[in-house]
């Protein structure tokens, strides 16, 4: 005796169906727990060319050297005083790859630091550099000398004028 041929249960077929796709989008989701939280999307990222220091009284943000391409620049950044009090940038001095001294010109000095208020340094063209050793593509040696902070000394980038930095006055020191 032979058994008639069934036909499949339709609610037994969804069922497997649908648990086949719960277990699809939850291995799908878990996928991007083998992440950690340490995933470049939490991280800090900072697509300037420029480099940062924040180790001391006075923050210098996002600093780098726009040079004409004949041995003239313009010392770009920003100056961020972290104290209560008032500061001052005093002076600067810059060295190239070679460590020979560049000359540097600050307009005006000091420079007066407000507490808490950036300074941008390219606004006016507070210092300006001429010799050699300004050229694009080399990294300088920068140390900013402070009133009350501590100075800080810094290897910036120096890099060609370009339609980024048509705003940044450019001359000799």
């Amino acid at each position: 005796m032979s058994t008639p041929a069934r036909e499949p249960n339709r609610s037994g077929l969804l069922r497997r169906g649908g648990l086949a796709a719960v277990l699809v989008l939850t291995c799908w989701g878990l996928a991007g727990c083998a992440a950690d939280f340490n995933a470049q999307t939490n991280q800090q990222y900072q697509p300037g060319e420029g480099i940062s220091d924040r180790d001391n009284g006075v923050y210098v943000l996002n600093a780098l050297v726009v040079t004409d391409g004949t041995g003239n620049g313009t010392l770009v950044g920003t100056l961020l005083n972290q104290s209560n009090a008032d500061d001052a940038l005093q002076s600067v001095t810059v060295t190239d790859a070679e460590g020979q001294a560049i000359k540097t010109t600050q307009r005006p000095k000091p420079v007066a630091l407000a507490p808490q208020t950036p300074f941008r340094l390219e606004a006016k063209g507070t210092v300006r550099l001429s010799g050699d050793g300004v050229v694009a593509g080399d990294y300088v040696e920068v140390t900013f000398s402070f009133q009350n902070s501590a100075p800080v000394k810094i290897n910036i980038p120096t890099v060609a004028d370009g339609p980024v930095y048509t705003g940044v006055p450019v001359g000799p020191a």
